[in-house]
């Protein structure tokens, strides 16, 4: 019998091609490797330099807006901007990128509205429309050597309240639990007019609620409801070298006292190191203020009229009667504000007008109330000079 010797090594396949194949395909995955770790962070890199142009223009574009300019000079503003934080990027704004509208704060969305706008819109790009895309590094051996990219920016224009503006110190005969508009406004809330008057739910101010407008006495010759503390403001004492402070006082005798944590300044004797003037040394007052005067001329109560400027005082239930008239003596009239605080009112003076009553009557006045909790107390002025609304400027997206 024959046997015949079968040889397998015909049966072995070619392996150095499969080999040759295996290492183009490793090359080609490190290449598509290096271009997503490269090039994704050179995009990200550029997006966020992308993101500070559009942010940059955007507010650039809402502070021209809170100038008072048009909307072309808006844009100007944005455009310029951007082309300052922009180079090398080419042209990463058109005028079709810019829009005008509505910032809702609640809902956190943007309307376009070209009537009254309080918001602009950037949108900056690189992109082939505006013919500078971001050129890549190894993408290009995948097929894409560019990419596209963009930033949203919106600013918005909001008023911001105008603060406070300590002027005027008032009395009873202004805040009164008998005066007309007090009493009916208690009537329709259920209350009592001492309550309203009062700071019941201790916050420091009056009880009577924000936005009722009530018609208020101003006193009578001799007997003035309103103490003007701006004609003497030299003398005045709240100063940096002062014991105590405007917030101090007005905090006085209120729940703010202790909220603040303010010195308690009620019954105060002054002494040989803080007395104003050497005739007070040794004399004792409720609430140490020297430097203010009543308002009795009716031209200058009328004048007082002005919807845009907002008081702070603080309001007292007995008189805030004058100490002493003669400026020979200490310079300035100097009141002891005898009597025991009610508290604080935040106001707007919407109009004046002469009391019928005429004799020594002085002029009724029309109040606004204002909410307190707009504001906080260390904002307070003493010259006025914050007294009017300002713009504040913001981005939001």
């Amino acid at each position: 019998m024959n046997i015949r010797r079968v040889s397998h090594s015909r049966c072995i396949p070619e392996r150095d091609g499969i080999a040759l194949v295996l290492t183009v395909f490793l090359l080609v995955m490190v290449f598509a490797f290096a271009a997503f770790a490269i090039d994704v962070g050179y995009i990200l890199l550029n997006q966020n330099r992308l993101q500070t142009v559009a942010d940059s223009a955007a507010f650039a574009g809402a502070s021209s807006m809170g100038e008072g300019d048009s909307r072309w000079r808006a844009y100007v503003a944005a455009k310029g901007m951007s082309r300052k934080n922009a180079r090398g990027m080419g042209n990463v704004l058109r005028y079709t990128d810019v829009s005008f509208g509505r910032w809702d704060m609640r809902s956190r969305t943007f309307v376009k509205n070209h009537y009254r706008p309080n918001a602009i819109r950037v949108v900056v790009r690189r992109s082939f429309r505006n013919r500078n895309p971001l050129p890549l590094f190894f993408a290009p051996m995948l097929g894409h050597d560019r990419a596209q990219i963009s930033a949203t920016a919106i600013a918005t224009i909001s008023e911001k309240p105008p603060a406070p503006h300590f002027r005027f110190l008032l009395d009873g005969d202004m805040f009164d639990n008998d005066v007309r508009d007090i009493e009916d406004l208690a009537g329709r809330l259920g209350v009592s007019s001492e309550d309203l008057i009062s700071d019941r739910d201790r916050d420091g101010f009056l009880d009577i609620p924000a936005g009722e407008q009530l018609e208020l006495p101003t006193g009578q010759r001799g007997d003035e409801a309103i103490f003007d503390r701006s004609t003497f403001t030299d003398a005045f004492p709240f100063t940096e070298s002062s014991d105590y402070t405007m917030t101090d006082f007005l905090a006085e005798g209120t729940a703010l006292q202790d909220t603040l944590g303010t010195r308690r300044l009620q019954d105060v004797e002054w002494s040989y190191r803080n007395a104003p003037h050497r005739e007070l040394v040794g004399k004792k007052v409720l609430d140490p203020v020297p430097g203010v005067n009543p308002v009795k001329r009716r031209c200058d109560i009328v004048s007082l009229a002005d919807n845009q400027t907002v008081y702070l005082s603080p309001v007292f239930k007995g008189d805030a009667s004058m100490a002493e008239t003669n400026r020979s003596k200490y310079g300035s009239p100097a009141a002891n504000l005898q009597g025991e605080r009610r508290g604080l009112v935040a106001f707007k003076i919407v109009s004046a007008r002469y009391n019928p009553s005429g004799g020594s009557y002085l002029p009724l006045v029309t109040i606004e109330v204002l909410d307190p909790s707009t504001f906080r107390l260390d904002e307070v002025t003493l010259d006025g000079s914050d007294d009017r609304q300002s713009t504040e400027i913001g981005l939001v997206r």
